[in-house]
């Protein structure tokens, strides 16, 4: 019997930012699992991007399962979470009809403004672009819900050790941090 296989697409964060790419957390989730994990991270992507793409990396890769993480670089470029949830949406609608199963992902916090040490960050203003990830969050939880998927909730799980300094990319702890909570969720979707 084959192994299923992963595919993980997103932007920098499922890239693996400043870390060596078996450092990512797709990478990390494949050993966890044993599985094959594809990583389809790209520095500074957007939803539009990763909708744009997912469709000739379905038909390519066959995966039996698709977690999607993006919407962050939307949000702090602005974007309405509205129009980035339904870039999201319609990702889980066209990897349903590859025949494959789409996990949402809840996007990560970013940490407060005094926890940040590079203050020439991208993202100093973190109150407004909190306030859109945790809408966005809320969408992406109650359309799993509804739709009966399995969601990864990286969100709740991560403090501000594990962030590097810019207060959004994971750092090494936190890029394990991200693959021990999906492998948990894959882990249960896998039984079934």
């Amino acid at each position: 019997m084959m192994k299923p296989k992963i595919l993980c697409i997103g932007d920098s964060i499922t890239r693996g930012y400043e870390v060596n790419i078996d450092q990512s957390y797709p990478s990390l989730l494949g050993m966890y699992l044993d599985l094959p994990v594809i990583n389809l991270g790209v520095n500074g992507d957007t939803t539009a991007g990763m909708l744009s793409r997912i469709e000739a990396a379905l038909k390519f890769h066959k995966p039996e399962i698709v977690l999607v993480l993006g919407g962050v670089n939307d949000l702090t470029l602005k974007s309405k979470p509205n129009v980035v949830f339904s870039n999201l949406v319609n990702m889980y609608r066209i990897i349903k009809h590859y025949n494959a199963i789409p996990v949402p992902c809840e996007i990560l916090n970013v940490v407060s403004e005094d926890q940040i040490i590079s203050k020439s960050s991208l993202f100093l203003a973190h109150k407004k672009v909190q306030k859109r990830i945790q809408k966005l969050n809320k969408k992406i939880r109650a359309f799993a819900d509804y739709d009966n998927l399995a969601v990864v909730s990286f969100a709740g799980n991560f403090t501000s050790k594990m962030y590097m300094d810019d207060g959004l990319h994971p750092n090494v702890l936190g890029y394990k941090t991200m693959a021990e909570t999906a492998s948990i969720c894959l882990k249960e979707l896998l039984l079934k």
